[in-house]
């Protein structure tokens, strides 16, 4: 248990700081209970995570709930420490002039430079002072404690030059530039999806026009794609994705990641916007996709993105390919989601090809307890029954969805908002004489639909 990340980087942290990521976890994950069982038992323990195996047992039957077994603990601990990592990385964009201080007190180490590291150390010691800051005096002296005997008469420093002190710097500024343009992706991506608050984040402007002007396609990426996640521009999407595509082998896979999931949700918002355009869009990108396991976690296939991944094939009519994908892909789906998530997606299948009868005989039967199965089969449900033409169950199941996301507290407000959208367009759609002038007009409007492909082709479709 001791060599997890998430361990070794708690070890290493104060348990003041500790204690405040703690804080931090709990206001923004308040529903999260097991997770935060887990963080106020290892807070206990901080920071000496079990020395030998006895007392590490004892610990785990402790910290981890009884029905935990040696998988799901470890799943726990990762989720942990990636809220760890963000949580730091947000601390570090806060205090990110004292931060490069200490990291410039590295470099002085490593190239055995006294006078530099010495002054370095007074001047950061001065502006903490300065500052009265505890927190910031804490992990000055922190530092000069564990630097203090390092420059002694054994040591044997480096008779070097400028020139490395110089390169140093300007990969820390790099360090710096890629950490906030990083962070703020991952806000204006919580903002977009989510509709979250933004978060105060440094002047980007200077940033992202730096980065665009550097050599580094590292740099360069990110900064589009800020800028797509900022402003939605189309050119600024095609932009991003060749630049991603150009250079896709050359990232780590974390960025791999996190890059390509940038582009999908670009995607995804175009094609909510009913710009079908995009659906072709995602289609290309979805080889490089799968070739690269972009939606593969712990060895399964995130399961919202595999009946996406057949809803966008299936709406451009390609059911070879669909078929090729379930074939190939669905023993990467978890055991206990396999059933529903097949079911789900074969219902998509048979739904564009107008095979409407086996779609509704599924879905009357149909049961899960995985919210977002449930909320896709009850969309999919109205949508069939609209097609058959059972007007009076359609008017039943529109109640009971609008009851339903009324009644989930985890839909966002945007989601709820594109919903309630939905059911009032296909109400107006089934009345006797649909004003379909108005109905064009106002789906040409930039609020969240539910659907809004199919609603379009059914406004399309009336005389």
């Amino acid at each position: 248990m001791h060599q997890h990340k998430l361990l070794q980087i708690l070890s290493k942290m104060p348990i003041p700081e500790v204690k405040r990521f703690k804080k931090h976890f709990k206001q923004e994950y308040p529903n999260r209970d097991v997770e935060q069982g887990i963080l106020s038992q290892l807070v206990k323990y901080h920071p000496n995570f079990g020395q030998d195996k006895k007392e590490q047992e004892t610990q785990f039957q402790k910290i981890f709930p009884p029905n935990f077994d040696g998988k799901r603990r470890s799943k726990e601990l990762g989720k942990l420490s990636d809220h760890l990592e963000s949580y730091l990385l947000l601390q570090k964009l806060k205090e990110s002039e004292y931060e490069k201080g200490f990291l410039l007190l590295d470099i002085y180490k490593g190239y055995g430079l006294e006078d530099l590291f010495l002054g370095k150390l007074k001047d950061l010691n001065k502006s903490l002072a300065e500052e009265k800051s505890r927190d910031h005096w804490y992990w000055a002296k922190k530092t000069a404690l564990e630097h203090k005997d390092y420059f002694s008469s054994y040591a044997n420093p480096y008779n070097i030059g400028a020139a490395p002190i110089y390169k140093a710097l300007e990969s820390l500024d790099q360090y710096h530039a890629a950490s906030i343009l990083i962070y703020a992706c991952e806000i204006y991506n919580r903002k977009n999806i989510l509709s979250e608050e933004l978060q105060t984040l440094p002047d980007l402007a200077p940033i992202i026009e730096a980065a665009i002007a550097s050599d580094s396609f590292y740099h360069q990426s990110y900064a589009l794609l800020l800028q797509l996640s900022m402003h939605g521009k189309e050119e600024v999407y095609f932009s991003v994705k060749k630049k991603v595509l150009d250079n896709l082998d050359k990232f780590p896979s974390n960025d791999q990641h996190d890059l390509i999931n940038g582009i999908l949700n670009y995607i995804a918002k175009k094609v909510r916007e009913g710009d079908q355009k995009f659906l072709e869009e995602h289609f290309q990108l979805l080889p490089t996709c799968i070739s690269q396991e972009i939606f593969i976690t712990d060895g399964n296939f995130n399961p919202l993105q595999f009946i996406n991944i057949v809803d966008t094939a299936s709406k451009l009519k390609k059911y070879q390919w669909v078929e090729d994908f379930i074939a190939e892909w669905q023993s990467f789906l978890k055991p206990e989601l396999k059933e529903d998530v097949l079911g789900i997606a074969r219902c998509i299948e048979l739904f564009a090809r107008k095979k409407y009868k086996p779609v509704d005989q599924f879905l009357y039967t149909f049961r899960t307890k995985v919210l977002m199965l449930e909320f896709q089969a009850r969309c999919l449900a109205i949508q069939t029954n609209f097609e058959l033409e059972e007007f009076t169950l359609v008017e039943k199941q529109l109640d009971s969805f609008k009851a339903f996301i009324h009644r989930r507290e985890e839909f966002q407000p945007t989601r709820k908002e594109s919903v309630l959208n939905f059911i009032r367009f296909v109400r107006q759609l089934m009345k006797a004489e649909p004003n379909k002038t108005k109905l064009l007009k106002d789906l040409n409007t930039p609020k969240p639909i539910l659907q809004k492909i199919w609603l379009q082709e059914k406004v399309q479709a009336l005389k």
